[in-house]
């Protein structure tokens, strides 16, 4: 089985704009010392509002519904391990809640040019599509989970996208050179972008959960995708071992 990536362009950003409401703090590691984030890791059914106090939930803000004031990072190891430990109730599975993590509804505007296609990237690492694709992508057997989004635009249009989740399910291969922390639940190392085979997973969309990925998608999926008509994405062959 070929899995396949998507080339993100930056006209894609240009049709919609946003992010996701919340993330987990880009702290450094005290055991591996990687200071990044893994903004792969996406759980929008996940609202911290309900599950912290207003003072740790405005820290945890990210972008534009980020208030003046709070600082991001000013969190210390156990308070970053105390905070994954609440989310790890609700997200109720051994999915990695690495630092920069996103939850909650994906929030932005959508612009009337350019137009946005069937699907949209508005990063990287998410993936908006109208309704009626993921609709009919479901129709034949793909078990797509989609989430609302919340999107302005201008009086009169009525855009339907919801954000598709691509699970994190994949590992790196072996000549990646990548170790997973256990305690941070980020990759670290000299780190290629290689999935490993074989992929065993029962999904058509998903990203790898010890590496910061791009969107992976299986050849079938492309093909019925491509064979719909459906617009927005370019698709090119992921390496794997």
């Amino acid at each position: 089985m070929n899995l396949f990536t998507t080339k993100w362009t930056t006209s894609q950003e240009q049709a919609i704009e946003g992010q996701m409401t919340h993330h987990l703090p880009l702290i450094k590691c005290p055991y591996c010392e990687n200071h990044r984030g893994n903004t792969s890791m996406a759980y929008p059914w996940i609202n911290l509002k309900r599950l912290f106090d207003s003072a740790t939930e405005k820290r945890l803000r990210f972008g534009r519904t980020r208030i003046r004031g709070t600082d991001p990072t000013d969190f210390t190891w156990t308070e970053f391990q105390n905070l994954r430990d609440r989310i790890r109730q609700s997200l109720a599975s051994d999915y990695p809640l690495p630092p920069g993590a996103d939850f909650g509804i994906f929030q932005g505007k959508i612009y009337a040019k350019p137009p946005a296609s069937d699907f949209v990237m508005p990063y990287g690492t998410r993936l908006l599509a109208r309704r009626r694709v993921v609709q009919r992508l479901n129709e034949l057997g793909y078990n797509l989970r989609f989430f609302e989004v919340k999107l302005q635009q201008q009086k009169g249009r009525n855009d339907d996208f919801v954000q598709v989740w691509a699970p994190p399910v994949g590992i790196s291969g072996p000549s990646s050179q990548n170790k997973m922390c256990s305690h941070c639940e980020r990759g670290s190392g000299r780190i290629l972008f290689i999935i490993q085979r074989p992929v065993v997973v029962d999904a058509h969309l998903f990203v790898l959960k010890d590496a910061l990925s791009p969107l992976i998608f299986t050849e079938k999926l492309v093909r019925d995708i491509q064979d719909n008509g459906f617009a927005g994405l370019a698709f090119e062959e992921a390496p794997c071992e």
